[in-house]
């Protein structure tokens, strides 16, 4: 996620990129915002909050004005993002010496 955002502000920086106007962008803020809050209100589900992660970080990456930023499986990434998230729950001082495939 953060190197995506660092795309984002270097094409905007290099004038790749034109910033929305405030409402645009406040419409915008407030959809994720809400879409938050709404995940948090329902206990904030792991997975469901891995997801929406992911899709901030997939829409960034889709507002990106150029093709230079490296592809990759956003569902594979999900995946494996899950599977070290519930070796967490399974075991708190273990979950690290699980091996995950590099997405």
């Amino acid at each position: 996620m953060f190197d995506a955002q660092a795309w984002y502000a270097r094409d905007v920086i290099l004038g790749r990129l034109t910033v929305p106007n405030g409402p645009t962008r406040r419409a915008d803020m407030d959809t994720w915002a809400q879409r938050e809050q709404a995940l948090l209100a329902n206990g904030g589900d792991d997975e469901a909050m891995i997801r929406y992660q992911m899709d901030y970080t997939a829409d960034l990456v889709n507002a990106i004005a150029n093709d230079d930023y490296p592809s990759w499986d956003f569902e594979l990434t999900v995946q494996t993002f899950l599977q070290w998230e519930h070796a967490k729950h399974e075991d708190i001082m273990g979950y690290r010496n699980e091996c995950y495939r590099s997405a």
